[in-house]
């Protein structure tokens, strides 16, 4: 059982006790113990644990030596053409290690829209991405005026931006046409 005061799955784990009122704000911690039965080590540096809708993030160093952790709360933000519920398996995995999935549509950028007009729309949706603070993970896939213009004003906001790596599979038909697939590899950095 993983909630508190069931038996650990894993003998390894560790209990944490967090010893301060539940926050109203997220950058407190709350007042439970918790059995983190199977954590999730991101990159050796962080654990992740998910209690319903919350995701929170918990520092190594947290978690090893016996200080208060800060939650940090994260959402993985996909802003494409394409949304996540028509992602496969292994991209949908992939992006819930960030977090809580959200869509937002990527926007139709007219041909003829000057680059100060797109400028002020990835100024528009880096404004809305940062409203709630910057601790969100956004995946930008589409037009590249409009994704150099949004990368670049959210990673000057401490906003980490990723996009897509596929492997590219092509088969050529016996009709001369070619049917081409994309095989999802990996999110990369911007």
């Amino acid at each position: 059982m993983d909630s508190v005061g069931g038996k650990r799955k894993n003998p390894k784990a560790s209990w944490l006790c967090l010893n301060q009122p539940f926050p109203k704000h997220p950058t407190s911690c709350a007042g439970w113990c918790v059995d983190i039965a199977r954590p999730c080590f991101h990159a050796g540096l962080f654990a992740a644990i998910t209690f319903g809708w919350l995701r929170v993030r918990l520092s190594l160093a947290a978690l090893t030596g016996g200080k208060t952790p800060q939650f940090i709360f994260v959402m993985f933000i996909n802003i494409s053409n394409h949304p996540t519920s028509k992602w496969g398996d292994e991209q949908l995995k992939a992006a819930q290690e960030f977090g809580e999935l959200l869509d937002k549509q990527f926007p139709n950028i007219l041909p003829h829209a000057s680059a100060e007009d797109v400028q002020a729309m990835a100024a528009n949706m880096a404004e809305e991405v940062t409203e709630n603070g910057t601790n969100a993970v956004v995946h930008v896939m589409g037009e590249m005026g409009y994704t150099h213009a949004l990368v670049t004003t959210l990673k000057a906001a401490g906003v980490r931006c990723f996009h897509s790596t596929t492997e590219r599979k092509v088969t050529e038909n016996a009709d001369g046409s070619k049917t081409v697939v994309f095989e999802f590899v990996q999110f990369r950095s911007y």
